[in-house]
């Protein structure tokens, strides 16, 4: 009996330091728009200087955040999985080593050492069985965020509006 070969390794995707800054650029600007809006409230007398430090950093950071880490997750799904090759969001197939992105098979031992894009053997000799792979988002998933992002706006437009209320 023919021992089966050592399966291929998953590659890591490591982003660029040019992905690394626009990341970090992206990133940075809702923390300038909420400084600029809280600035102009200040400025024409609904807000205090607290108002504006608080504003900034607590909305413009937090959606800061949401936005660097989407924009990285972003980035790292463009890295070939098998190969590492950089390449557009929805390919099918990688267009360096052949490994097919719309199925994107993935293999791990009962012992979970490490991920694999081939069937075989795990580094300590166990044989590999298919990862069922996440569905992503579905439906349900974004129907809860466009309603949190209309949430948001009637929030916003009720304390946009609230001063004019007597």
């Amino acid at each position: 009996m023919a021992e089966e070969p050592d399966a291929t390794a998953a590659a890591e995707p490591q982003l660029t330091t040019r992905e690394r800054r626009r990341t970090l650029v992206v990133g940075s600007v809702p923390v300038v728009l909420a400084a600029i809006v809280t600035t102009v409230l200040a400025l024409t007398g609904r807000a205090t200087f607290g108002d504006v430090v608080v504003g900034t950093v607590f909305y413009g950071g937090l959606l800061g955040l949401t936005v660097a880490v989407v924009v990285h997750e972003r980035l790292q799904a463009a890295h070939c999985l098998r190969c590492g090759a950089t390449g557009p969001l929805r390919r099918a197939v990688c267009g360096e080593c052949g490994y097919d992105h719309a199925e994107r098979p993935l293999y791990r031992c009962e012992e979970r050492h490490h991920r694999y894009v081939e069937p075989g053997l795990c580094a300590c000799g166990r044989r590999l069985a298919r990862i069922e792979q996440a569905r992503g988002l579905d439906r349900e998933i974004k129907r809860t965020l466009w309603a949190g992002v209309w949430l948001a706006a009637f929030l916003l437009g009720v304390v946009l509006l609230l001063p004019y209320v007597d």
